[in-house]
């Protein structure tokens, strides 16, 4: 009863024991999934446009190599002229304006060339096409350079004297073996950049180390380009050229952000940004090129995905919870209805063994009660806990044949034999026999050990004390007919 109780009293903690784990398992789950679902969200945007950037790069050095290729074309024809080689060793340089002046021209309207140089055999300049005036400096580009030691063309990106980025192509001018002279041809890479920009919709900085660059020389060359020349808008670059007319503080901030790619937001835009090195034909860093790129449509799509994902995520997760709740409610209300079952057939039972006067046991190998019926305290006068791992059966024996009472039962435990209909005294609180028939059978487990006993006790003490009364009335009665002379019997007939 006691057992059962408790089951009873334990059920609904039972049932909370259950439903707050699995809640919160369930909530971790939600949460930890919409965590690696934004995660790879955001994997996913930066993969993707750092693919766009890579896409864009190629992009850029395939323009640069095809612009170098037809610059090259119109380089070698002009060096391979016969007037050329005669204009080279005489330094005839009005001979060589009036030839090409017009060719400049047009090269400039159709492939934006800004650069004409024709240059003697030790690299000083004969003629600037697109600068006459100036002319007798001497020319010591890495380009120009590399054309002499290599005695064949030579091009690349190369930082002017004014901050500008040009793409310069020098063919030495050969009379035999011998070299009379260079053909360079250059153009600035602005307009391959702003085709770029268009064509992956990227906004595009371009940004020089000032320690390339001469703050003077860089004013001056931003006034003859026309374009604003603010020297301190960055501390350690100058703003060389820039598809984002507008350069707000955030981007200021990060420009010497050693991160590859974050994003930032501009003018309540979100922008991913991403910094590239530039490199001039020489392998020297000289610069950044940063990339932007607008996708708050994209972050805006992303952020509406995660607040149907949180959404669906929550009432998925309500659902399921109020199922597991009513599941775990409706076997938790099952279970105390059986229990309130077993509770009412434990009552009647116990009330049985009350009104039968019979108590219910069980022992350990050893012969230490480890249960007990209430029915005790009716009989013997003892509680339930007054015996359960307290008291061995052998202790309600009387004293005097305790002994031989113990060594008796618990050689049958040994054998692991059984009691039946088994007439003992037994002492209650008071010390007072009380006169129990008991029936055992061992409990054993699955390898044949013995664990214990349990059994039934009946008291039979008022039948015991009147089968007493019985036979000593008949052995009275016999007493007294023993005592009565035959002779009156016959005298009867």
């Amino acid at each position: 009863n006691f057992k059962l109780l408790n089951a009873a009293k334990l059920t609904n903690k039972n049932f909370y024991y259950v439903f707050l784990p699995i809640s919160v398992f369930t909530v971790l789950v939600t949460f930890f999934t919409l965590f690696i679902v934004n995660n790879e969200k955001e994997k996913s945007i930066d993969t993707t446009f750092l693919t766009q950037i890579q896409i864009a790069q190629y992009d850029f050095n395939d323009a640069i190599n095809e612009h170098a290729l037809g610059m090259t074309m119109v380089a070698t024809t002009i060096s391979q002229e016969n007037h050329v080689q005669e204009s080279l060793m005489n330094a005839n340089s009005k001979d060589l304006l009036e030839k090409y002046s017009e060719t400049f021209l047009k090269l400039k309207a159709t492939n934006s060339v800004t650069h004409l140089y024709f240059l003697d055999k030790n690299r000083k300049t004969i003629l600037r096409v697109h600068s006459p005036a100036k002319n007798g400096d001497f020319i010591d580009r890495f380009t120009a350079r590399q054309a002499e030691w290599n005695r064949k063309l030579s091009y690349g990106i190369e930082l002017g004297v004014m901050g500008t980025l040009t793409l310069r192509v020098v063919v030495p001018v050969l009379s035999g073996d011998e070299i009379i002279g260079y053909v360079e041809i250059g153009k600035e890479i602005e307009d391959i950049l702003e085709k770029i920009s268009k064509k992956h919709k990227l906004e595009l900085l371009l940004m020089i180390s000032k320690n390339s660059l001469s703050e003077a020389n860089w004013k001056q060359g931003m006034k003859m380009l026309e374009r604003e020349a603010n020297w301190n808008t960055f501390d350690k670059f100058a703003l060389m050229y820039a598809t984002q007319k507008y350069i707000s503080q955030n981007l200021i901030k990060l420009v010497n952000d050693t991160e590859s790619v974050k994003s930032i937001m501009i003018d309540e835009k979100t922008f991913m940004l991403s910094m590239d090195k530039v490199k001039d034909v020489s392998g020297k860093e000289i610069g950044q090129l940063m990339f932007l790129q607008d996708l708050t449509a994209i972050f805006e799509k992303k952020a509406l995905f995660m607040r149907n994902s949180i959404l669906f995520g929550l009432g998925s997760m309500t659902i399921f919870m109020l199922l597991i709740y009513a599941i775990l409610r409706k076997s938790e209300q099952n279970s105390e209805l059986q229990n309130q079952e077993i509770l009412k057939n434990e009552q009647r039972i116990q009330e049985l063994q009350k009104h039968s006067r019979v108590i219910a046991w069980e022992v350990n190998s050893r012969g230490l009660y480890t249960f007990i019926s209430d029915s005790s305290y009716d009989i013997l006068g003892y509680k339930a806990n007054e015996l359960i791992n307290t008291k061995y059966f052998y202790d309600l024996h009387p004293q005097e044949s305790r002994a031989a009472f113990k060594e008796g039962a618990l050689e049958i435990f040994s054998k692991k034999g059984t009691f039946a209909d088994l007439i003992n005294p037994v002492l209650n609180i008071n010390n007072e026999i009380v006169w129990m028939m008991t029936n055992g059978m061992p409990i054993v487990n699955e390898a044949g050990e013995l664990l214990g006993y349990r059994g039934l006790d009946r008291d039979v003490t008022q039948e015991i004390a009147k089968e007493k009364s019985v036979r000593e009335t008949n052995n009275l009665f016999k007493k007294i007919i023993n005592a009565i002379p035959q002779r009156v019997f016959w005298k009867g007939r």
